[in-house]
């Protein structure tokens, strides 16, 4: 599993077409056939959110491919769980986030050593291919823009792609992989993953929704009181499962620390960094994750950590209301009413800052359409078997907490170098004998030298 930032360009087909810039593809690939099984295109920078969102759906089969991929159904199957990941030493990659998102799942987590991408040659291998294969198909080009103008091309004007419209490209470019032989197989991808599912199965965790809850940045300690639980100016609260977990967790909290009067318990958290709209709290004692609603649903709904961020930044420096829902949602209205005034004079690195406050990053639905998603057993026509894992959080021998990290390592500064004294020793220039004129100096071994 790795990032590439795509060699193309792509604008936002939004009120004022705002240029969003190159952006970053997060996938996961098989080692066995090569086959993509998961992808996210964002343009945020990698992170927690790509990462887990890249697994959640390569757990899922690909309902939603382009109308070219229809010829080709078997691409559909190209699903399922993995024992193990390989990964670098990306911040998003090393955190406790999605070492503990994985033991939950039951997965395996393996980072490369560091400065060696051949480690990771498959994935390498294929955005080499995928860059390839969409500079042919997108109207935008890696070439600087002040460039493509002296030729009569703005890219602007010319590269109007919107996120949909640049997946549906790239899912194309998967599906020429996929059928397309690559050097050192005997069949393509695709053919390879089909006799392999057909042989062994597919893995699957069968309970998505679960999965969703697990796979998440982590938040701990944090304190659920009778009030719920108070994360990042937000409440987070449910009358009925509050109650509930205060009274499962309350003996596990030490006498000591118990507040006066009110029942209150230490607990961790997951959320999804893409949408404040719930968080899931974990019950040590039934082992499971309990999904708290946001007290604001109308504000969480569909708002990133990131713009939330910036909404109270913005509201700060204005000097606006940011305690009730309606503050919120008025300070949010005013923010897009203000950068919507601004767009037209805004140019390069600031009209894609607008780009991200106005869009949040996006995440796939459980299911298409309004039908649940669900898994058919095999047949005799060579349906691959689907074999359901059961994730492992509900069993873990560390009750479910935050995995430990060795404090990081301050890299130490080297030591100025001290500045040595200039001492003059003169007494290897005084001659041992004789007067001072005795002393002389043999010039004539010596030639001028053009400095």
């Amino acid at each position: 599993m790795d990032h590439t930032q795509l060699d193309g360009v792509a604008v936002f087909d939004g009120k004022e077409m705002l240029p969003l810039g190159r952006p970053w593809l997060t996938a996961i690939v098989d080692v066995y056939s090569t086959c993509v099984v998961g992808i996210v295109l964002t343009f945020e920078q990698p992170s927690i959110y790509s990462v887990m969102e890249c697994i959640k759906r390569a757990n899922r089969p690909k309902l939603h491919l382009p109308q070219s991929a229809d010829q080709f159904p078997d691409l559909r199957g190209i699903f399922g769980r993995f024992d193990e990941i390989v990964v670098d030493n990306g911040r998003e990659f090393a955190g406790v986030a999605m070492e503990d998102g994985l033991v939950d799942a039951g997965i395996s987590l393996r980072l490369a050593p560091v400065g060696s991408p051949t480690y990771k040659a498959v994935v390498e291998r294929l955005f080499g291919t995928l860059n390839s294969l969409l500079n042919e198909k997108l109207p935008g080009g890696v070439l600087k823009p002040e460039v493509l103008r002296e030729f009569g091309y703005d890219p602007e004007k010319d590269a109007v792609l919107t996120l949909t419209e640049l997946e549906e490209l790239i899912w194309e470019a998967i599906t020429l992989y996929h059928i397309t032989p690559r050097r050192g197989q005997s069949s393509p991808p695709a053919q390879l993953w089909k006799e392999s599912a057909k042989d062994d199965g597919i893995d699957v965790i069968g309970d998505d929704t679960e999965l969703d809850k697990m796979l998440g940045a982590v938040k701990y300690p944090c304190r659920v009181t009778r009030s719920g639980v108070e994360l990042f100016g937000l409440t987070f609260h449910d009358e009925a499962k509050v109650s509930a977990l205060l009274e499962d967790l309350i003996g596990y909290e030490p006498v000591r620390s118990r507040r006066k009067g009110s029942a209150t318990a230490r607990v961790k958290v997951k959320y999804n960094p893409a949408c404040l709209s719930e968080i899931h709290v974990w019950n040590r004692r039934t082992s499971r994750y309990v999904t708290l609603p946001c007290e604001d649903e109308r504000y969480a709904q569909g708002v990133s950590l990131w713009h939330h961020r910036r909404l109270q930044e913005w509201a700060t420096l204005k000097g606006e209301e940011f305690s009730s829902e309606a503050d919120r949602l008025l300070v949010r209205a005013k923010m897009i009413r203000k950068l919507e005034d601004l767009a037209p004079t805004l140019k390069g690195k600031e009209r894609r800052a607008m780009a991200r406050l106005l869009n949040s990053p996006k995440i796939q639905s459980l299911s298409d359409g309004g039908v649940a998603l669900a898994y058919a057993p095999s047949r005799h026509d060579g349906l691959a078997p689907i074999i359901e894992h059961d994730l492992l959080a509900p069993v873990r021998s560390d009750e479910g907490r935050k995995p430990s990290r060795p404090a990081p390592t301050k890299k130490r500064k080297p030591p100025k170098p001290r500045r040595a004294k200039a001492i003059l020793d003169h007494t290897h220039l005084k001659p041992q004998t004789g007067d001072i004129a005795d002393f002389s100096v043999d010039l004539s071994s010596w030639k001028e030298i053009d400095l």
